[in-house]
């Protein structure tokens, strides 16, 4: 049983005298759903109660989220209509006033109403900040008209800073108001995810122009309040707060953790968990990557997540580990890397991040020799089924596999046809999944479907990027094309 520091509230005469523990150091209730039964026997009902109240956050102090503590004011939903003209009136007043407490005050204001909207009221908002808040024509051509070269160095000093202070938009002093504010950057990387999604579904030509304008200028903010100078390296260990490894496991979304053993595992002896953390959201990773400590690099994720559920007996055995045989590894394999904040999306911080862990791994196993990747291909089982579709239905006239492929292939379906047929024949193959039982079928079709993965991962393109994003991704990394692709890993899309 996971024991806690709950022993202050069990041995004091007064319970009312017990000082609420923080909520970094609270247990979750979702990863630690049997806490407060075990303890059922030894508390009264009047202790229980309290432990509940402060487990659950439910006292005033903690019932509010990071994400949602501007969402307390009852009358600013009540009205919300009113309040986006309220709001539009806050704005102008910050962008229009030098009184820097005024300003933080309104700043909190605009946030706690924004949290407060409906989706309806947010994008009315968003739109309207986007259009009358943007750069002015009619200052900036008046701004480049003034500038003339045969000006002294303080008169195009002068100019050249007053043509900034108009290609500056109004929004931008809001930004950085609200950056300045207390919990104001996690607000604006949320805002940013909102505008991202509304930037998306605008019809509009000149509103998507003034919502991506204002996107951008966002991006550029948050690119440098999010740079790495800026950013702190931690590891996540089993001693680390609850909520954070709470985190930890809520934000995995490449291979889901499934209870607190899982959790353990992967936190524990021979892992490594790193994240990005930001001073200004100081319990909230921004970027988290996992690595395991191996013998040569791992073929499958099996090797390293375990996927069948694990008895207790097993799991308490693997879970004892608490001093590391260096001898036994000499490859360092990240196989999870997760943006936590889709705010931060164009951002490149997952680079920054293998590179710190390299260095990190470094110092502290010299002798480690190997430093590998092992990614899931999503996106290739769609992109095989298009392309047959395609060739089935002749919209496509290069052909997907030449003779000597189609004719290995025809001989392993058994299947003596034109090749419409074969590939129609393949895509039923590939979508029942016993095909991966049969011995003779994987062996024949292996080179085949690597071939088209490979395909897929380096020849198949979307602007001149890799069309898969992961590929993508380790290719904008500096990985070499000398990569090798699994076969048969349970999480491989075929």
């Amino acid at each position: 049983m996971i024991l806690f520091p709950v022993t202050a509230l069990l041995s004091t005469p007064k319970a009312y005298n017990y000082m609420p523990m923080p909520k970094s150091q609270m247990p979750s209730m979702r990863l630690f759903p049997h806490l407060v039964l075990s303890f059922r026997p030894i508390m009264s009902q009047s202790r229980l109660k309290i432990l509940q109240s402060h487990l659950c956050c439910t006292a005033p102090a903690l019932r509010v989220s990071p994400a949602s503590r501007f969402s307390n004011n009852k009358a600013l939903k009540q009205n919300s209509s009113n309040s986006v003209t309220e709001t539009i009136s806050i704005v102008n007043s910050i962008v229009n006033t030098g009184d820097i407490r005024p300003a933080e005050n309104n700043a909190s204001f605009i946030m706690r109403n924004y949290s407060s909207f409906s989706d309806k009221d947010k994008v009315a908002f968003l739109t309207q900040l986007a259009s009358d808040y943007r750069c002015q024509q009619s200052s900036l051509l008046r701004s480049l008209s003034s500038l003339s070269l045969g000006e002294s160095a303080a008169v195009g000093y002068r100019q050249q800073q007053k043509l900034r202070e108009n290609l500056t938009p109004a929004y931008e002093l809001l930004f950085r108001e609200i950056g300045a504010s207390a919990g104001g950057v996690k607000f604006l990387v949320d805002l940013r995810h909102d505008l991202i999604n509304l930037s998306r579904g605008a019809a509009n030509s000149e509103k998507l122009a003034s919502l991506q304008a204002m996107n951008h200028n966002l991006k550029e903010l948050l690119s440098l309040w999010f740079g790495v100078g800026f950013l702190s390296l931690e590891r996540i260990t089993w001693k680390s707060p609850c909520d954070l490894l709470e985190k930890v496991a809520g934000y995995e979304g490449v291979h889901p953790v499934r209870n607190v053993s899982d959790l353990r595992l992967r936190v524990g002896a021979y892992r490594r968990c790193y994240a990005f953390i930001h001073p200004s959201m100081p319990r909230e990773p921004v970027v988290i990557l996992h690595v395991a400590l191996t013998d040569g690099i791992a073929s499958n994720i099996q090797a390293i997540v375990p996927h069948p559920t694990l008895s207790n007996q097993s799991d308490f055995k693997l879970t004892q580990h608490s001093e590391e045989d260096t001898s036994t590894f000499n490859s360092a394999v990240f196989y999870s890397i997760t943006s936590t904040q889709p705010g931060l999306k164009g951002i490149d911080l997952g680079n920054y991040l293998i590179k710190s862990v390299v260095k990190q791994l470094q110092s502290e196993f010299p002798h480690l020799t190997q430093f590998s990747s092992l990614s899931p291909i999503p996106g290739f089982r769609d992109w095989l089924f298009t392309e047959i579709n395609q060739q089935m239905g002749g919209a496509k006239q290069e052909p997907l596999l030449n003779d000597n492929q189609m004719q290995r292939l025809s001989a392993v379906l058994q299947c003596q046809a034109e090749k419409k047929i074969i590939l129609a024949k393949l895509k039923k193959l590939l979508q029942d999944g016993n095909w991966c039982k049969n011995t003779d079928v994987t062996s024949g079709i292996k080179d085949i479907l690597m071939y088209l993965c490979a395909r897929y991962l380096y020849l198949e393109k979307h602007r001149n990027y890799a069309l898969n994003p992961v590929a993508n991704f380790h290719l904008r990394n500096g990985l070499p094309c000398g990569v090798s692709t699994g076969w048969l890993t349970p999480q491989l899309e075929v």
